[in-house]
């Protein structure tokens, strides 16, 4: 009998380890990234939002603004009216 390479052990190809390493890390980084923008994304939406709600806060007090200058208008033209009739 000779002394030979054993048939039950796998050969082990390096080269395949290593380029799968080197994947399984550029992967991790890519994945990182990713999560890196998702929060950007997610923190420029919850901006976004409040932004928003700001903006129908003030058309909401553009509104009551307007009815108030409205009543402030009809009250002084009711008063000139008033005072005209006296002289």
């Amino acid at each position: 009998m000779g002394i030979g390479k054993s048939k039950i052990t796998p050969s082990i190809n390096i080269d395949d380890m290593l380029k799968k390493a080197e994947s399984n890390h550029e992967l991790e980084a890519e994945m990182q990234d990713v999560d890196k923008r998702l929060t950007e994304i997610r923190e420029a939406k919850e901006t976004l939002l409040k932004i928003h709600q700001d903006l129908q806060d003030a058309i909401k007090a553009e509104g009551e603004a307007v009815v108030v200058l409205k009543e402030a208008i009809s009250s002084s033209i009711t008063l000139s009216m008033a005072f005209a009739m006296r002289l």
